[in-house]
């Protein structure tokens, strides 16, 4: 069986905030909650989205 209780969805249109939103997400996953960033998938559709959010989590 498998367990999605953890999985958190974002769809919304361009410019809308998506990736401010997996930022805070992230942060608050690693800073406060001490999850071990090898646990965490973080999944976007383009390069761009996902330059982006590496750099900001960083």
């Amino acid at each position: 069986m498998t367990d999605f209780s953890h999985v958190t969805f974002v769809s919304a249109g361009a410019g809308s905030g998506k990736t401010w939103r997996l930022t805070e997400e992230l942060e608050h996953l690693l800073v406060e909650d001490g999850v071990d960033p090898a646990r965490i998938i973080g999944t976007t559709f383009t390069v761009k989205a996902a330059a982006e959010l590496r750099d900001r989590v960083r």
